[in-house]
């Protein structure tokens, strides 16, 4: 089949034709049910939309470029397309991880050295995801016209999965780069206009929750089988979505009604914590999962997740990244240290499941690469890593849990701003009318000790406490750190920091945890502390070149320009 199509690989705005063979998507038992029509013959691609099984494979093939592995050969590091695009630019950049495998590029992201011939400011796989899913929502309807048997009820629940696809990519990107062209229309042919200016991040950010909140009552509950109802966007996969998306733009109330919906369906529910690392990321699509990424053996008809191995790493390949050694609960920075109040050891199975710690100068990541830990003697380990590729999850129980709590945190520090102003106005004393008595606090003590004592199952019921906590302030950070440590090296710790950074207008916010990691001469976005532009990614430089619309971030603008003279 001919397809016009957006070719990022050096420019969002390049046209080509290529030939679309139709991707087979895992998902479902066998890996071949969901989508397996090839036409016999090219077609164009108008004619190609007839049934609702054609309409289907297309849909698939927005997730496949997800997981696609787009594998080409970089200064000797084979990567593994959008998830291995998506880490480096997350993980990579954060106070979690370390290069262990040189490369120039991947060292520099790490340290915040980043220019706009970075090989990582690439984001075409991104728009790769955007036009297939722009693709389906154009000519979906043309199946249910030409074929009696697909409904329009049955379109309108797939476009809520290619609109889901089509945010989710977008939300990364603007946390990634901030200001970006939003495409919502379908690449048809080389007669349309592909030098487009950037919007604004925050305006992108509007959009996508009124397309979200307009497509969620068409969206799936569930689905039949375990690996579609955890690895295609339904009902509750989008309100975590648009819990994410609320979250970042400051609507906390209603960040906390679409964790709710998740909250009070029965379906999730945490794991054991000492069964944690095998159900959710050596196994997957456990009980406490709301959307992964499917991956598995080639040789089984999956594809396999390229990216996130070579990254962290399984029984035959060598991680290119280790944990940072300010992840060492022996290190004040990390999140693990002195966890409780009064100094009591830290035993937070997380800590000891996560991360490999040889008590050495090397710790490596063991969540997703690793399939059990073996306790050999008392507090002595060994550990089996796995041998395939894991599914990589994008949303799960845990999180939505402590999006909550943050939100909850963020509407008491508001309204406590607010109390303030008016005792000082009447000259009341603040310490005696605004204290942590306030219903929502209970509520985000709740919410952290779930996951905090599924980790620490020795504790019993012996919870962290309000009274350790002298104000809103040390809970927020408490959240924070508990967010830290549940969702270690699951691309969540850049996006945390940056949005505690955002809110406060502060970069020092996020660079302060950040530079724990630093050595050596320091680096020059630490040095940059005052500018919130330094925390986004700069737009490559072919993409510059392409197409004179775009505008360079002004701080890389002004950085390089310095970098010349």
């Amino acid at each position: 089949m001919l397809e016009k199509l957006f070719s990022f690989s050096q420019s969002v705005y390049s046209l080509t034709l290529i030939v679309l063979t139709t991707i087979v998507l895992t998902m479902s038992s066998g890996c071949k049910e969901w989508l397996e029509l090839t036409p016999e013959n090219d077609l164009v691609l108008e004619d190609f939309w007839q049934t609702e099984q054609q309409a289907l494979s297309e849909l698939g093939a927005c997730y496949m470029a997800y997981t696609y592995d787009l594998t080409t050969d970089y200064a000797d590091i084979k990567e593994g397309g959008l998830i291995y695009q998506m880490l480096l630019c997350t993980e990579g950049r954060s106070d979690n991880t370390v290069p262990y495998i040189y490369n120039s590029d991947i060292e520099k992201l790490s340290e915040g050295d980043i220019t706009s011939t970075n090989y990582f400011t690439n984001w075409s796989p991104y728009y790769r995801v955007i036009n297939y899913c722009n693709l389906f929502l154009h000519f979906g309807k043309e199946a249910v016209a030409k074929d009696e048997n697909f409904s329009m009820a049955e379109l309108k629940s797939m476009n809520a999965e290619a609109t889901a696809m089509r945010s989710l990519a977008y939300f990364d990107l603007v946390r990634i780069f901030k200001d970006v062209p939003y495409i919502s229309e379908a690449t048809l042919n080389d007669q349309q206009d592909f030098k487009i200016s950037k919007s604004s991040g925050d305006s992108i950010i509007k959009t996508l929750i009124n397309d979200l909140e307009t497509v969620l009552p068409d969206a799936t509950f569930s689905f039949t089988k375990l690996v579609d109802a955890k690895g295609r966007f339904t009902k509750n996969g989008i309100h975590a979505l648009l819990a994410d998306l609320y979250l970042w733009d400051e609507q906390y109330d209603m960040c906390v009604y679409h964790c709710d919906q998740i909250i009070k369906d029965d379906q999730f529910e945490l794991v054991d914590g000492e069964t944690a690392l095998y159900d959710i990321f050596y196994r997957g699509n456990s009980r406490e999962s709301i959307f992964e990424f499917q991956f598995g053996e080639k040789e089984d008809g999956y594809q396999y997740n390229t990216g996130l191995v070579n990254l962290y790493g399984n029984s035959s390949t060598s991680p290119i990244l280790h944990a940072s050694n300010s992840l060492a609960k022996d290190n004040p920075n990390s999140p693990f240290y002195r966890s409780y109040d009064d100094g009591r050891e830290d035993k937070d199975l997380r800590y000891l499941d996560y991360i490999r710690d040889n008590n050495s100068d090397s710790k490596y990541i063991f969540k997703y690469a690793g399939l059990q830990r073996i306790e050999r003697s008392e507090g002595a380990y060994s550990y089996l890593l796995r041998r395939d590729s894991p599914n990589w999850i994008v949303y799960r129980y845990a999180d939505v849990l402590l999006m909550k709590a943050e939100a909850l945190v963020q509407i008491v520090k508001k309204d406590t701003e607010v109390d303030q102003d008016n005792y000082s106005e009447n000259n009341i004393s603040v310490e005696d009318s605004v204290g942590l008595d306030r219903p929502e606090v209970k509520t985000i003590m709740k919410l952290v000790n779930t996951t905090f004592l599924r980790s620490n199952p020795d504790l019993g019921s012996d919870s962290l406490l309000i009274s350790d906590y002298s104000d809103i302030n040390s809970i927020e950070a408490l959240v924070l750190r508990e967010r830290h440590r549940e969702l270690l090296f699951e691309g969540k710790r850049w996006f945390d920091l940056l949005r505690a950074a955002r809110r406060a207008d502060d970069p020092k916010i996020l660079l302060g945890k950040v530079s724990a990691k630093y050595s050596g001469n320091g680096n020059i976005l630490y040095l940059s502390a005052t500018n919130m532009d330094a925390l986004y990614m700069p737009i490559n430089k072919g993409e510059l070149k392409a197409n004179n619309n775009l505008q360079q971030n002004e701080y890389y603008e002004k950085l390089e320009n310095d970098l010349k003279n």
